[in-house]
């Protein structure tokens, strides 16, 4: 491995990203919010809200992220 290199399971390793997640487990944590409010929150595109759920969801802290099954759907973070 060079010098440097780090294989981590989120592939996009900017802080704005990083930032980003902090915040949205704080937001969610807070109430229930659809993707397109996320993605408009952040100024991002559904499918980066989409990755970043994602990547909540297999942090090894097992936030249990969670969702309404409704129409529209929307994610809240339920507190342990």
């Amino acid at each position: 491995m060079s010098r440097g290199a780090y294989n981590h399971p989120m592939k996009e390793t900017s802080v704005t990203k990083v930032l980003r997640m902090l915040d949205l487990i704080i937001v969610l944590r807070q109430g229930w919010f659809t993707k397109r409010e996320l993605a408009n929150r952040y100024g991002v595109s559904l499918r980066t809200i989409e990755r970043d759920l994602s990547d909540l969801d297999k942090l090894p802290m097992r936030m249990p992220l969670t969702d309404n099954d409704g129409v529209p759907r929307r994610y809240h973070i339920v507190s342990a």
